[in-house]
């Protein structure tokens, strides 16, 4: 299901139609999760996969199976999210367009395949003892960012119309700051603020970036950990 064009024909590999794409994923899924949970072997024979006696072992230790995640905003994208997987990644531009994204992909898992789903997304984060200090590394990241990847990345993405200029150059700082994602920026107890916020929107988790993560985990742990604890927000 990748949407990376310039990957799929660096290995001379076609581009399927976006809609397409889900359909054969749904169908190696489908393979995938018969090898993880049945011991006699089967057949599989669809237009794309023509399967004799497939079989694998050892079975992953997760029962049924391992997590799936699958990042889609699409139609398409949700729909398959919502029949097939246990978490949709979706973007976090803010914290009211997550919310109503996680709402929707939720309410469709419910009403249209009677399962429930998890949501998750990703941001940035820059915690330090002062707001100011925080918002001045943050600051620098964008100032010493790599404008021409970034430019190149949104132009692969679509994202280059010159009639939004002012929204492209917040766009292009995103991602020169973490791929497009909303960062969360501030005190320890500011960080925890904000995520408290968007996990009061429906989101389940985070995949944090960091300016330097080596470093910076190991503050997040002894100065946020444990007002995420407080509120309840981690165990």
């Amino acid at each position: 299901m990748g949407w990376f064009t310039p990957e799929m024909e660096m290995f001379q590999g076609a581009q399927r139609a976006h809609d397409d794409r889900y359909r054969y994923g749904a169908e190696w899924l489908t393979v995938v999760k018969r090898l993880w949970t049945e011991e006699a072997p089967f057949d599989f024979e669809t237009a794309d996969f023509h399967i004799k006696q497939a079989q694998a072992h050892p079975k992953p230790i997760q029962k049924p199976y391992p997590v799936l995640i699958n990042a889609g905003h699409s139609p398409a994208a949700r729909d398959f999210s919502a029949r097939e997987v246990d978490f949709s990644f979706v973007g976090f531009d803010s914290v009211e367009a997550v919310k109503a994204v996680a709402a929707r992909v939720r309410e469709q898992a419910r009403t249209e395949y009677r399962r429930d789903i998890g949501v998750c997304t990703s941001a940035l984060v820059v915690c330090r003892e002062t707001e100011a200090e925080a918002r001045q590394v943050y600051r620098s990241i964008i100032e010493q960012g790599d404008r021409v990847a970034a430019d190149n990345l949104m132009k692969v993405l679509g994202i280059e119309s010159q009639s939004f200029n002012e929204r492209i150059d917040k766009y292009r700082e995103r991602v020169v700051a973490g791929w497009g994602t909303n960062p969360i920026i501030g005190t320890p107890e500011q960080v925890t603020a904000q995520l408290a916020e968007v996990s009061a929107a429906g989101i389940d988790g985070v995949v944090f970036g960091f300016l330097d993560y080596n470093e910076e985990l190991k503050y997040f742990d002894s100065a946020v950990m444990p007002l995420l604890r407080q509120a309840g927000l981690r165990k």
